[in-house]
């Protein structure tokens, strides 16, 4: 008796995929630790298929030129589409980390989650080609004055000159903290 097997395959065919590549970064020349900085790039769709959102785009700063041990400023999430050879310009305001100083590069990493599919993953982060240099306050004790001798129990007077020797003035509140020793 015949035996006659049939198959049927489903191929779903998807759109090639989008490829984004950021570019055009103008990082600040210089911005104040603690503080809001702006920041502006472009981003390109060279792909073939519109790049349906959502993805995220993430901020970075390292000390180093290569971009490396870098340190995450902030994350958003962007919600739109880029059309195939559209280019869409971004501009964001992130906080400046309290602690930094010094020269500092700025990196931008698009599809920072890896919510897209794309044509080339490797193209999705750019580094500025300067760096942005973090200024911070820096106080100083410049100046103590308390007499030679005092007898326990005896209130003496104290005076100090606080001084900043950083490179950004010292907009914040502080409290000074003194200690007695022997």
């Amino acid at each position: 008796a015949g035996v006659t097997n049939s198959a049927v395959a489903l191929v779903q065919v998807l759109p090639p995929p989008a490829d984004l590549i950021p570019f055009a970064l103008e990082p600040p020349a210089q911005a104040v630790a603690g503080q809001p900085m702006s920041l502006s790039w472009s981003i390109t769709n060279a792909g073939t298929s519109a790049a349906a959102g959502p993805w995220q785009e993430t901020i970075y700063l390292s000390s180093l030129p290569d971009g490396s041990a870098r340190r995450a400023l902030g994350t958003v999430s962007f919600s739109g589409s880029i059309n195939a050879g559209q280019v869409l310009r971004r501009t964001i305001s992130v906080t400046v980390p309290a602690d930094l100083s010094g020269p500092q590069y700025l990196v931008v990493s698009e599809d920072s989650g890896n919510w897209l599919q794309e044509t080339v993953e490797s193209n999705n982060l750019l580094l500025a080609a300067t760096p942005t240099e973090i200024n911070n306050a820096d106080l100083i004790v410049s100046r103590l004055d308390a007499p030679a001798n005092a007898q326990f129990g005896q209130t003496i007077p104290l005076t100090w000159v606080v001084g900043n020797s950083g490179s950004a003035p010292a907009n914040v509140q502080w409290s000074d903290k003194l200690f007695l020793s022997h």
